[in-house]
């Protein structure tokens, strides 16, 4: 019989197509190590409403990493509410090299609200070096099942960035979540996210119904105007979030009857065995 000597060349050729390609690593990292925070992390909140039992857990457990210049749903919400013939968004030339620092990642679950806290800093590192204040903003984009903004009410669909809807003449409109209306400072409604710093603490008052609440968070950078375009450099983002689910009562009572049912056929059966014995 011939033997037949098999190159690492050859070897190489067969193996190595089947491989999935790497995926290039961001030069960005989250801090602490996911899931976690450095402050507080609560991943689930158990609550009672009335003669329900709920629970908030944060969605995604861990906060994640989202591509410099935004996703696609970004994107097309920004420039939907944000046209082309007064703003220019473009992603950054290179990717942020320091650490989005998670202080903050918490359920939240009452009897009065069901939400999350979020409290997350930019800290410098590597290349890339930002100067603060300067011209740096936050822009973020939620996605829920109850809109509180377009269409109010449980059950609509909310799809908006996330920016004070009290912008009145002269002030100007923009995407910004760190810029507040003059309304919004008389209410006392101003906090501070002034990057690199950046926290949020939505809720909804109705915890006896469900909810899925989800956030894209981006640092920017506004680089000046042409003419009357305001032009915009999208960094690296996180996406975070929550939901609570709440057992129906027709559910609730659906299993207690089947418990019921298992119980009593369960005593019958052994009833027939000692009749049998």
């Amino acid at each position: 019989m011939k033997k037949f000597r098999i190159s690492s060349v050859l070897l190489l050729s067969f193996v190595l197509p089947t491989l999935a390609p790497i995926a290039p690593a961001l030069a960005i990292a989250i801090t602490p190590a996911q899931p976690g925070a450095s402050v507080s992390y609560i991943p689930r909140a158990p609550y009672t409403v009335g003669a329900l039992n709920g629970v908030t857990t944060l969605d995604p457990l861990s906060v994640e990493l989202l591509p410099r210049g935004g996703t696609a749903g970004f994107l097309a919400e920004l420039r939907a509410e944000f046209p082309a013939a007064q703003w220019n968004f473009t992603a950054a030339a290179a990717d942020l090299t320091g650490t989005f620092n998670v202080s903050t990642y918490e359920a939240v679950g009452t009897a009065a609200a069901v939400g999350a806290n979020f409290v997350v800093d930019y800290v410098n590192g590597g290349a890339t070096t930002l100067t603060f204040p300067g011209n740096f903003h936050w822009i973020q984009r939620v996605v829920d099942n109850h809109n509180l903004t377009t269409n109010p009410g449980h059950g609509n669909p909310e799809n908006v960035i996330d920016n004070s809807q009290t912008f009145a003449v002269p002030e100007r409109v923009v995407p910004y979540y760190d810029v507040f209306s003059l309304a919004d400072i008389a209410a006392g409604l101003q906090f501070n996210t002034t990057p690199p710093h950046f926290e949020d603490s939505p809720r909804r008052s109705d915890p006896a119904r469900e909810h899925d609440w989800h956030a894209e968070l981006y640092l920017v950078e506004e680089i000046g105007s042409v003419g009357a375009v305001t032009n915009v450099q999208i960094y690296n983002g996180l996406r975070w979030g929550w939901i609570n689910r709440v057992p129906e009562p027709s559910t609730l009572a659906l299993f207690a009857t089947a418990l019921a049912l298992a119980c009593l056929l369960g005593l019958a059966q052994s009833r027939k065995r000692r009749k049998q014995a």
